[in-house]
């Protein structure tokens, strides 16, 4: 009995050892499988960034576009670059970087292009006027979104009307000129005065203005307006009085 309990023992230790055994060879297999993965996804150059190429507008400069990428490409997560593999790479990382840093981008397209080569394609904003803060001196284009995304001294000569804002506010390049109201009201009637064959000189919000502002006719008219009231109703009553009781050489005179 005894030299059959031994046994059994004998047996068992056995047992264990092999199963501890077939435990070690998987996991040293494992890790050897893993730094095989880790080496050729990461430091066999195989997948590498090794090209960044970038089309847009003559507006954004290719080469900081360029620029900005690679510091992205070249910041490291657990010691590793994103540079070191295309395929994982996070186009949102480029992105959001780009967009932060150049407010001229409307809309980024980012892919891997090859195993080495990422491209990157711009679209940029289209300015529809020019918001200015007369207390700064500064002018901001804007465009259909109302982003401000370039800035520009005070001046003649631009090919948008100069909305001036005398209140003491604020502009970011990358976020709204002002609010949609404000906007929209404006351009309204930028549109409905030039298809009533009346040009702006100027749009002048006042200091203490709350909604008020005033559109001055290249002929020297001053229209008082207000968001509060029906822009639209407002200036299709005026234009229909100025075309039947004023002839355009009345209106000048």
């Amino acid at each position: 009995m005894k030299n059959k309990h031994n046994y059994r023992e004998e047996f068992k230790r056995k047992k264990r050892r092999d199963v501890l055994s077939r435990l070690i060879i998987y996991i040293v297999g494992a890790v050897i499988v893993m730094g095989l993965l880790v080496y050729l996804l990461f430091f066999a150059h195989i997948f590498d960034v090794r090209s960044v190429e970038v089309t847009g507008p003559a507006s954004i400069s290719i080469d900081e576009v360029r620029s900005i990428a690679e510091q992205v490409l070249e910041r490291r997560t657990l010691g590793i670059s994103r540079r070191r593999n295309s395929i994982l790479f996070s186009p949102n990382a480029i992105g959001g970087e780009l967009m932060q840093s150049l407010p001229r981008i409307k809309s980024l397209k980012i892919e891997r292009k090859t195993l080495h080569v990422i491209s990157i394609n711009i679209e940029e904003r289209q300015a529809v006027g020019m918001w200015c803060l007369v207390q700064q001196e500064r002018c901001y284009y804007f465009d259909e979104d109302g982003t401000a995304f370039a800035e520009l001294l005070p001046t003649t000569g631009y090919r948008f009307i100069a909305i001036n804002d005398s209140r003491d506010t604020k502009i970011e390049l990358g976020k709204s000129v002002t609010s949609s109201v404000w906007r929209d009201h404006i351009l309204t009637i930028k549109k409905l005065l030039q298809f009533g064959g009346i040009s702006i000189a100027e749009v002048q919000i006042p200091k203490d203005s709350f909604e008020e502002f005033t559109v001055v006719t290249r002929e020297g008219w001053r229209i008082m307006m207000s968001n509060d009231s029906n822009v639209e109703r407002q200036l299709s009553s005026m234009l229909k009085l100025l075309k039947e009781k004023f002839t355009p050489d009345t209106r000048k005179a």
